[in-house]
């Protein structure tokens, strides 16, 4: 089976994907688990670099990835610029704000306390 891609705005398909095999998605989520667990023991620090580096890219990119949202959901250009810019400023925005713990609250209890 295939799956496309239609552009909302003109109705016109953009791009096609094959459907993967069973084996193929079991070792992908495999793979992004054994990731998952490797990135729950990343610093802090790491983690701020990575989030640095990936808003340079999207201020870098903003015109390229409002492209594929006017693609892929028909949104107009200049929104989509300003989207990739406002996660770009909120990845920069969360690294100057370092929380050393919080709580997590279930059924409006405290259930733990994240460090």
């Amino acid at each position: 089976m295939t799956f496309q891609s239609i552009n909302p705005t003109t109705g016109e398909p953009f791009a096609t994907y094959d459907e993967w095999p069973t084996e193929v998605v079991q070792d992908v989520v495999g793979k992004v688990h054994r990731d998952y667990l490797a990135w729950r023991q990343t610093g802090f620090d790491h983690r701020a670099s990575l989030m640095r580096n990936a808003a340079d890219i999207l201020n870098r990119n903003a015109r390229d990835y409002a492209k594929l949202m006017a693609e892929e959901m028909g949104k107009p250009l200049q929104e989509g610029v300003a989207e990739a810019e406002k996660c770009a400023k909120l990845a920069s925005t969360l690294l100057k704000t370092r929380r050393t713990s919080c709580h997590v609250y279930r059924y409006g209890r405290r259930h733990a306390r994240l460090s």
